[in-house]
């Protein structure tokens, strides 16, 4: 785990810069840092930014039990905790900013309510008058996965709750941003969900608002990608895995989304996306192991900026687990991803459970958060990409706009 002495650190900062720059000229914007260096129980990390205030918000679920809330005025440099009020034990977690606040949603063990928590956008602070508010309780099931979404990139209006029941039953719900006390169900009419929940805003769509992913419940699990409205099921995958877990992410009605796959020498990651019909799906890995390679795992995608698709996913390499980030920006669909760029400088939690979380951050930027090893304290990075890294490099306007996102 390169653990010697400080020089090897800087070394290996200096190897991850130069081949951060190597390749398409992806860098570090600075140098990664603690959001908590105390913090040496965390277990998940949800990340987001507000684009009125610029301010980031990161919330960090601890192993099995309470989940905080942070937030950076600074771009990430420096992260200041605001508690919150949910101090059970928790199975799963998420976090979106919606309109003024940002919500948090988790699930209980054993709880079959529903539960949401609000924070101000604009201060941090825990919404006390909001209290734990339970938009539905499902008794006698419990809730086992939670997601959130909103819509921020487009009328920044909506809030979307998505949660999976221990009865299979996938439930959605909507409300105003600004309310959050309301909640209206669009059930989809999914009875065999079982885990790996994600939700995505669709920004620059006119048909289709929300995209979720999950695996259901079989002996023989499988993904499945429904997007709405009317609900209607777009993608249905079988692979073998030891993770059922999944992220998806999209613009303009061009969807991603990652996810395990067994191979022969341990676990690959793939990721499949669909341009505009979503009938058709280009599939390929984001990374497979070779002989005595270990695992690749966690990966995250992130469509969101319409800077075309990018994602950050996990190897556990034994001394040191690296983190690679890798684009997919040409607009020709068979076009190869770029190649992966090594972005954490210290060593990834790997395994079952830890997971990174990617979003970009306008206007030229990614923020990437995840899970340190040894010590379990959460981190962030800022990467930063060069202004023409677009996919358009070849000379092509098509794609560009004269609206600033």
């Amino acid at each position: 785990m390169c653990r010697v002495a400080r020089p090897c650190e800087i070394f290996r900062l200096a190897i991850v810069s130069v081949v951060c720059v190597m390749f398409l000229g992806v860098r570090l914007a600075a140098a990664e840092v603690p959001i908590d260096p105390s913090l040496t129980d965390a277990r998940q990390i949800i990340l987001d930014f507000d684009r009125d205030t610029q301010k980031f918000f990161a919330a960090v679920r601890h192993q099995d039990r309470k989940i905080e809330l942070y937030h950076s005025v600074d771009g990430g440099k420096t992260w200041v905790l605001e508690p919150g009020l949910l101090e059970n034990e928790l199975v799963d977690a998420d976090m979106v900013v919606a309109g003024d606040y940002v919500y948090v949603a988790a699930a209980l063990v054993g709880s079959s309510n529903a539960d949401l928590i609000r924070y101000s956008a604009a201060t941090g602070v825990v919404d006390q008058d909001y209290g734990r508010h339970t938009v539905l309780d499902v008794a006698p099931a419990a809730i086992l996965d939670v997601a959130l979404a909103s819509d921020q990139d487009g009328a920044d209006s909506e809030i979307y709750y998505a949660f999976i029941t221990s009865d299979g039953v996938l439930r959605f719900f909507v409300d105003s941003s600004s309310d959050g006390t309301t909640f209206t169900t669009f059930a989809p009419g999914i009875s065999d969900a079982c885990c790996g929940l994600d939700m995505t805003f669709n920004p620059n769509s006119l048909d289709h608002d929300v995209f979720i992913s999950y695996w259901d419940g079989y002996s023989t699990p499988a993904i499945h990608v429904w997007r709405s409205y009317p609900w209607v099921e777009v993608n249905y995958w079988g692979p073998e895995t030891d993770q059922h877990t999944s992220a998806i992410s999209a613009f303009g009605d061009q969807v991603i989304f990652c996810h395990t796959w067994r191979w022969p020498d341990g676990l690959s990651v793939w990721e499949q996306r669909s341009y505009g019909d979503h009938d058709t799906w280009v599939q390929s890995p984001l990374d497979i192991p070779l002989p005595g390679e270990s695992w690749y795992s966690g990966c995250d995608v992130t469509a969101r900026g319409g800077r075309g698709f990018a994602s950050a996913y996990i190897h556990d390499s034994g001394d040191f687990d690296t983190i690679y980030f890798r684009r997919h920006t040409d607009p020709d669909t068979m076009a190869p991803w770029e190649a992966r760029v090594p972005i954490n400088e210290h060593d990834a939690a790997a395994g079952l459970g830890y997971s990174t979380s990617l979003t970009w951050f306008p206007p030229d930027h990614y923020a990437l958060a995840y899970v340190g090893d040894p010590g379990n304290t959460p981190y962030f990075t800022l990467i930063e990409i060069p202004v023409f890294a677009d996919g358009f490099e070849s000379g092509a306007t098509s794609a560009w706009s004269i609206t600033v996102p």
